[in-house]
Formats: C-alpha cells, sequence, structure tokens
C-alpha cells in the first residue's frame, strides 16, 4: 500500500521564513503536533491508501497531465484554524494567489482523481499551509489562541508555487516523509 496525495510543493523561502512560528508552535508539542518545515505544502487532493498495481497506473496519469501554466506567486498572510477557535483540529496560514490560475489546476486535479474512482471535494478549494494539527482531545492553550488572533492578518511572505507533485508520503519514527513521486513543472 502507498498513502498519496497531490500538492504544491513550498519553496525554501516560504520555508524559511516560517522559522520564527515554527519554534513557537513547539512550544505547545503537548497540544498539537507541528508539521516539519521541510514538508511544508498545500494539497489539492488526498488520495489515501493506494495499491501498489494502483499507485503505478495513477503516477503513469499523472506524468501526462496537460497543466502548462507560468509560475503561481503566493502571499503567505494571517494564521487561523479550522474550523473555529473553539474546536480548533489545523492551524495554517492563509494563502493569497491568482485564483482563477489555483482553481484550474484543482478542477484538472479533482477530474484526473475522479478517473481513479476518487470522489470529489464537496467544500471548495482554500489554499493553505498546515503549520500543526491539534491532539485529540486537546484545545488551544489560551497562549496560542492568542498568538494566533494576533496574527490573523499578519503579511509573512511572498513566494511562488514553481510545480505541482504526486506525493507519498512514508511514516518513519520521526514523523511522515513526503516523497515526491512525479512532479510537473511550471513554465
Amino acid at each position: 500500500m502507498a498513502v498519496l496525495f497531490i500538492a504544491f510543493p513550498a519553496g525554501n523561502d516560504l520555508i524559511g521564513n516560517f522559522r520564527e512560528q515554527h519554534d513557537f508552535l513547539l512550544k505547545f508539542k503537548d497540544d498539537i503536533r507541528t508539521v516539519n518545515r521541510e514538508n511544508y505544502h498545500v494539497t489539492l487532493k488526498y488520495l489515501g491508501d493506494c495499491s501498489v498495481s494502483l499507485a503505478s497506473e495513477i503516477s503513469d496519469g499523472f506524468r501526462g497531465l496537460d497543466i502548462s501554466i507560468k509560475k503561481i506567486s503566493i502571499r503567505a498572510k494571517g494564521l487561523g484554524v479550522f474550523p473555529d477557535m473553539g474546536s480548533a483540529r489545523v492551524i495554517w496560514c492563509g494563502l493569497e494567489t491568482e485564483g482563477p490560475v489555483i482553481q484550474n489546476i484543482y478542477k484538472t486535479i479533482e477530474v484526473f482523481s475522479g478517473r481513479f474512482g476518487f470522489v470529489r471535494e464537496k467544500r471548495g478549494f482554500t489554499p493553505h499551509l498546515t503549520l500543526a494539527r491539534v491532539k485529540k482531545a486537546k484545545s488551544l492553550p489560551a497562549e496560542l489562541s492568542g498568538y494566533i488572533a494576533e496574527n490573523w492578518d499578519t503579511y509573512f511572505t511572498d513566494s511562488i508555487f514553481d510545480r505541482v507533485s504526486l506525493y507519498e508520503s512514508r511514516f518513519k519514527d520521526g514523523g511522515p516523509v513526503y516523497v515526491e513521486l512525479v512532479s510537473i513543472p511550471f513554465e
């Protein structure tokens, strides 16, 4: 079995500019699991567990996708949580992007994954960078909630998406490692 997902990998400038926020989040390791900065990405479609043969078919099909676009400019701005502060499960950074371009890629990925029997997402796509996940049966400590609220509109950095990639998530002792199986570079 392989755990697959399709995502925009974060560029080095985006990864590098979140050191301070990542270090702050690490103070709350009893309550949250931070995402390693090297694993930062923006998920377009989570495919989950796939047999070896299906993973091979998806990989071959992904290589054939025609996504001919220029690199996508993004602006990392604002911290928030899903679904809300009272029952937070994900801590994220918002991403302002070239909306129609991102939405077209998202639709292309949805159609592509549908060819393999994956159900279309009912929710709309909101690009965001997941920074941490709240552990089960935990709520956000007041200091962390305050930090998120203080930074709900903070500008962090500008960056680009220069490719879309099919990833495999491999689980190691230190947490998941994301391996790029196939990438489609942008112009």
